[in-house]
């Protein structure tokens, strides 16, 4: 049995939506934009960590799902810059070098929004400073491109301690 969770909450929407459908209140299909898979992404735009704790604890490779453009939840929390919700993501299994269709990491996303609490975590759990995507960007030339400083000098500094280490590309 899922959590119980309050009325207004993604995981609550989503047990309330899938009963309908199950008794016949609505037709079948009809509350499809109510999936787990919504709900992990809905409640890392918002940082609700207390909530994402219980989908994940209900629904434990949800850290797996992807939306539309490919993305994981820790890219989602990663550009919303909530770190809580990257640790509970990791403490789920979550893999800090997932990339999306754009080939952007975790960490690329989170300097490009100047994120640099979220950018941290993720480099303290491993992401590579020297990762450049299919186009060869690197979180730090983003950072620099979008006008971020506090992240830009984070990745810069720990680019200097790896000078030595070859740039990863993903495809």
């Amino acid at each position: 049995h899922p959590e119980a969770a309050s009325p207004t909450s993604a995981l609550s929407r989503l047990q309330v939506g899938t009963e309908c459908e199950r008794i016949g209140v609505v037709p079948e299909g009809a509350c499809a934009h109510l999936t787990q898979e919504a709900a992990i992404f809905d409640v890392a735009k918002q940082g609700e960590v207390a909530e994402m704790v219980s989908l994940l604890r209900n629904y434990p490779m949800l850290w797996k799902s992807r939306d539309a453009g490919g993305c994981h939840p820790l890219h989602v929390a990663a550009e919303a810059g909530h770190p809580e919700f990257c640790r509970a993501l990791f403490e789920s299994g979550a893999d800090v070098v997932k990339a999306n269709e754009d080939v952007a990491t975790p960490l690329y996303i989170a300097a490009a929004e100047n994120h640099v609490d979220a950018a941290l975590l993720l480099l303290d759990r491993g992401a590579d400073v020297n990762c450049a995507a299919s186009d060869g960007v690197t979180a730090l030339v983003i950072a620099c491109r979008e006008g971020n400083p506090e992240a830009a000098r984070l990745l810069l500094d720990l680019s200097l301690i790896h000078i030595s280490a070859p740039t990863r590309r993903y495809a």
